[in-house]
């Protein structure tokens, strides 16, 4: 499972790259990934955080024994994992609201290492120490698309249209506006015609 959830992200560090370089497939290839890795935290996420060995050859079955705490725990990292994830996806397609998402799965996770190095139960720690490249990768891509403004990633998704920039930048600060909104439909159904 360990080699898997680096291919992901490898594969999302590199659909970001292609993104932001303008090569045409960095969106789908960030689509893909951050699914997948979403599905894998979501559910997988109990046996990915506790550090214990899982085999899923012969039998499913988990090969030493798992505290309460350990469950709980590996589960709302996962859950936290699994919005972070959604709110890169989010972020990468300018969607309005992705950068409130990516603050609170910051925050989320930030107090979470938090409560449990102040817990600093011997089981509590294994979880971030087993796992601590989980932890750096999500915290790393989400601050870094939270600080690229709005400006940016537009530029980025209309290439050589200002008008539509324009009226984007518009929208994203506005969502609420009905006049701004039909105006940014017209504006797409035009682009998409030609």
């Amino acid at each position: 499972m360990k080699k898997i959830i680096f291919i992901f992200w490898i594969l999302l560090i590199i659909g970001i790259v292609l993104r932001f370089f303008l090569i045409a497939g960095g969106i789908s290839l960030v689509f893909f990934s951050c699914a997948a890795l979403v599905l894998l935290y979501f559910f997988f996420g109990l046996f990915i955080f506790t550090g214990r060995d899982v085999s899923f050859r012969k039998n499913f079955f988990i090969k030493s024994k798992i505290e309460t705490e350990q469950i709980i725990l590996s589960i709302v990292i996962g859950v936290l994992f699994s919005i972070s994830l959604f709110g890169i996806q989010s972020r990468l397609r300018v969607h309005a609201g992705a950068d409130i998402i990516l603050l609170m799965c910051l925050f989320s996770i930030l107090i979470f290492l938090i409560v449990v190095l102040c817990i600093s139960k011997a089981s509590f720690i294994l979880i971030i120490r087993k796992r601590l490249i989980h932890y750096v990768f999500i915290l790393v891509v989400c601050t870094t698309l939270y600080l690229v403004p709005n400006r940016i990633l537009v530029a980025i998704k209309f290439p050589n249209r200002p008008e539509i920039q324009k009226a984007y930048m518009e929208f994203l600060n506005n969502p609420d506006d009905k006049s701004v909104k039909e105006k940014l439909d017209v504006l797409l159904s035009e682009q998409y015609q030609n």
